[in-house]
């Protein structure tokens, strides 16, 4: 069975000075673009990183949830959710496997037919819940037909209600077109975005993720998807929205470590 218990070990040095540790984060970097890492919460002792887990992403809005429940011949009700969701939470050995669960707001309040809260089912298995805070993506004016990603008005006092139902991390997940520039103008929305969204919500443990898509891509081959702990243009977006600089490349150190000792899973899954 899974566990949280994990105690993850810290290096008490002092992190380097700014000028080396750009370098540091220049000279790594390469290292992060084929495995998901998580930015962790200074001084956070219980990890979703658990070797041999991984993270379940059942954020998909209801209209998505829609979608899939289409498929099958069902219409898109809170029940026929409720049913779905709880097929996939209430797995047994689950925790064998997982270590953290994305849910969708909705999800975050639901129970089982007995009553059971999601949140309890998890807690039950010995994973962490987690919340998507997002709100999706709308044009972006001024841009190349691109978006950003909307979601920071009230994010603060979202957040104190996520945690209080039980969400112990949260993630926010916006998007770059790759045929379609990106502009300048669309990456520096998308890495302040990021920031600040890290800024607000470090009530809990923020995991950061920047989709990549292009719509060149066959269906049959998506586009790999990854969690993106160096932001853009010389880091600059990163280290206003994250944390205290020095915390910040102190994590970025512990997942650079981390991924060094973490083989990548062969079967597919996303984030």
């Amino acid at each position: 069975m899974g566990s949280l218990s994990h105690e993850r070990k810290y290096d008490t040095s002092a992190p380097p000075s700014s000028p080396c540790a750009l370098k540091y984060i220049e000279h790594h970097v390469s290292k992060l673009d084929t495995l998901a890492c998580v930015a962790i919460k200074y001084g956070v002792e219980k990890s979703i990183a658990s070797p041999g887990h991984g993270i379940l992403a059942v954020d998909e809005s209801n209209a998505t949830c829609g979608k899939r429940l289409a498929s099958i011949g069902l219409e898109n009700t809170e029940q026929n959710r409720q049913a779905y969701r709880q097929l996939l939470l209430t797995t047994s050995g689950l925790g064998a496997y997982i270590s953290g669960a994305i849910l969708y707001e909705e999800t975050l309040y639901q129970s089982t037919i007995d009553g059971k809260k999601f949140v309890d089912c998890l807690h039950h298995e010995k994973i962490m819940p987690s919340i998507k805070v997002d709100k999706g993506l709308v044009p972006l004016p001024g841009s190349n037909n691109e978006s950003w990603c909307q979601g920071l008005d009230g994010l603060a006092s979202r957040c104190a209600e996520y945690y209080k139902h039980g969400a112990r991390f949260a993630k926010w997940r916006t998007a770059v077109s790759i045929p379609s520039g990106p502009s300048t103008l669309v990456v520096k929305e998308a890495a302040w975005g990021l920031a600040r969204y890290a800024a607000i919500a470090q009530v809990a443990i923020s995991l950061h993720q920047l989709k990549s898509t292009n719509s060149s891509t066959s269906k049959k081959k998506p586009a790999e998807k990854y969690i993106q702990v160096v932001s853009v243009d010389n880091h600059e977006f990163w280290f206003m929205g994250f944390m205290h600089y020095d915390s910040a490349v102190k994590s970025l150190q512990d997942a650079l470590h981390d991924a060094q000792n973490i083989k990548p899973v062969t079967t597919a899954s996303s984030v």
